[in-house]
């Protein structure tokens, strides 16, 4: 658990986890960005070229838009309306998010 109480730029150590949740419980206005970075672990796929430190070269795309917004908003359109995107919506009430995915017209939620 870590909780922050000022403005800033914080790095948490995540690995092992499955998944982390932000419970922002305290936002009125203002910019909310967080980034994650996925680093690919020593794994072995059929077919796959291992280098000398035993890992495979695993490459992630990065094609994927991302959205977010608050559930008082009206929810973004992607620039591709064609195209696959991923969205979170946070309801101002309850602090939860729900995540959210483009089918090409609407966006659905993610059960």
């Amino acid at each position: 658990s870590y909780t922050a109480t000022t403005d800033g730029i914080y790095l948490l150590d995540v690995i092992g986890l499955s998944y982390l949740i932000a419970d922002i419980t305290a936002y009125t206005s203002g910019t909310i960005t967080a980034v994650a970075q996925a680093v690919p672990l020593a794994i072995s796929l059929p077919g796959g070229v291992i280098d000398s430190n035993g890992c495979q070269a695993v490459k992630l795309s990065g094609s994927i838009p991302e959205y977010g917004w608050l559930n008082t908003d009206t929810p973004p359109a992607p620039a591709d309306p064609a195209k696959l995107a991923l969205g979170v919506e946070i309801n101002t009430t309850t602090h939860k998010m729900t995540t959210k995915y483009w089918n090409g017209s609407a966006w659905v939620e993610v059960e």
